[in-house]
């Protein structure tokens, strides 16, 4: 159906060419990393990890593997494996490009921030908070960088009241 919908030939709406251009996107990404999401999305948390066990990463382009990387850490977090979570999660910051436009590097560092916070270990929680803060132009900025900076402010808090 997206196919169709991408082939068709009227588009003189500017609706028409912005839905072709999202259905251009959604064509190209990686359909096993994209119904992990929507599995993970709609709250299928180990349905969406069986999914991503069964990728090949080696197959996989380095874009690719770096959101592969984010999402089967977000599942392990909501799983509550939080080791398995900070290993992936820590990939994602690592192998990422600061100059990437999306939101996987500085969203991973809030991630990792909110973890080491509730391990209390200030320290590293502001080390990825701050890091998360470096990162200039990528995709949901302005949600993440108000959750960056809350997150800054409850370290902050805790330092205050120490």
């Amino acid at each position: 159906t997206i196919e169709n919908v991408h082939k068709t030939l009227q588009n003189d709406m500017p609706a028409d060419k912005k839905a072709k251009e999202k259905i251009g996107i959604l064509l190209s990404k990686n359909k096993e990393l994209l119904k992990s999401r929507l599995l993970f999305d709609g709250g299928a948390f180990q349905d969406g990890l069986s999914v991503l066990l069964k990728i090949d990463k080696s197959n996989l382009p380095s874009d690719q593997l770096i959101e592969y990387y984010y999402r089967i850490a977000r599942v392990y977090q909501e799983l509550n494996l939080l080791d398995l979570a900070t290993s992936n999660f820590l990939l994602v910051v690592f192998k990422s490009n600061k100059d990437s436009k999306t939101y996987f590097a500085p969203y991973s560092c809030l991630q990792l921030g909110i973890i080491y916070l509730s391990k209390n270990n200030k320290t590293k929680a502001q080390q990825y908070i701050k890091s998360g803060l470096s990162y200039k132009h990528y995709e949901y900025k302005t949600t993440v960088k108000v959750q960056l900076n809350k997150v800054a402010s409850v370290i902050d808090e805790k330092e205050i009241t120490k």
